[in-house]
């Protein structure tokens, strides 16, 4: 992995991976190409897809960037989750309340309970 990495960052000199290593194993890593970095500086929409595994653990099923917060960027975006999800619609969503993405899960994802992140609720 980290000489794939490298070979990465040597043909394309917008892609950083930083890494630690620990008795000779990969054990912390971080990569961004240069979209990545743009995408940071212009501090474009990241939404987290997370759920928990079976083990009551934390896991991160993918992620995605939008350039606005808008029902059709939100539905497509929940769309192709589902796409790449094998149609496996999740039962319970958490949001930060805002009411596009509220609008597109009910448009998308009809049969979810949705709830607010409590973070967000403590906040407001």
């Amino acid at each position: 992995m980290i000489v794939y990495l490298e070979g990465k960052a040597e043909a394309d000199l917008l892609v950083i991976a930083k890494h630690i290593t620990s008795d000779d194993r990969l054990a912390n890593l971080i990569l961004a190409n240069g979209s990545s970095s743009l995408d940071y500086q212009y501090k474009r929409l990241a939404v987290i897809f997370s759920g928990s595994n079976n083990h009551k653990q934390i896991t991160i099923f993918g992620f995605r960037l939008l350039l606005d917060e808008s029902v059709s960027l939100y539905r497509w975006m929940l769309d192709n989750l589902l796409e790449i999800m094998c149609s496996k619609k999740p039962c319970v969503v958490l949001t930060d309340g805002d009411k596009v993405i509220i609008k597109a899960i009910s448009e998308v994802l009809s049969d979810a309970t949705h709830h607010l992140c409590a973070w967000h609720v403590e906040k407001k």
